[in-house]
């Protein structure tokens, strides 16, 4: 399970425990799929190079949908959680990336990156399946672990 917090920065780069997970099941070539199952986080595809893009991308949300905004009425967990709600709301909680050669098919300067909408620290689980196609001496029983449903044959299902 991914734990987000905020400090230092609300935005992770998870894909060292994304690729291991790859390696673990013996992934080739195929299509991953990560669902954040958690209203106040995101995933993106962003520039992994320079940590500025990180704090960039903080400073323009917070600007955008400011906690304590009195535009929202929902305010039942603080006075981050509606704009928490909009920033994940703008983002994304689900991507899929292409798997070749065992490993996420990212441009260069790219990596995936989770984000922590809220202020306070959040357990955010990341269902994972992968149709990523395994030599057939490796394929073993389809796993489906706690928050994901069984997949066909040949795909694969876990929480990281």
């Amino acid at each position: 399970m991914l734990v987000l917090t905020r400090k230092p920065s609300p935005w992770r780069d998870p894909p060292g425990e994304v690729e291991r997970w790859i390696s673990e099941q013996g992934f080739r070539d195929g299509l991953l799929t990560l669902l954040l199952r958690h209203t106040l986080a995101s995933l993106l595809i962003q520039e992994n190079a320079d940590p500025g893009v990180r704090r960039d991308l903080e400073a323009f949300f917070a600007r955008l949908v400011p906690d304590g905004d009195r535009l929202f009425i929902h305010t039942a967990e603080g006075d981050d959680d509606m704009p928490a709600h909009v920033r994940t709301a703008l983002t994304s909680v689900q991507l899929s990336i292409s798997v070749t050669g065992g490993r996420l098919a990212l441009g260069t300067w790219q990596g995936s990156t989770c984000g922590n909408t809220a202020t306070q620290p959040i357990r955010a689980p990341c269902c994972c399946t992968s149709s990523a196609n395994r030599p057939p001496a490796e394929r073993a029983p389809v796993a489906a672990w706690r928050g994901c449903q069984p997949r066909p044959e040949n795909a694969q299902s876990g929480i990281l």
